[in-house]
């Protein structure tokens, strides 16, 4: 379950990425995003989201 802080993790981590200039940290940067909205896609099918409309 996404947490809420982690639900403002994943715009921190796109704002990251917007200016890596590594391929290879910014490869794990999107990586960490995906996951992140992975799983609060999964809660938003369960409806478990605290907050959908986020």
């Amino acid at each position: 379950m996404v947490s809420p802080a982690g639900d403002n993790r994943w715009r921190e981590l796109c704002e990251q990425a917007s200016t890596e200039t590594d391929p290879d940290k910014l490869l794990a940067i999107v990586g960490e995003i995906n996951r992140i909205l992975l799983e609060k896609e999964e809660e938003v099918k369960r409806g478990r989201a605290p907050n959908p409309a986020r």
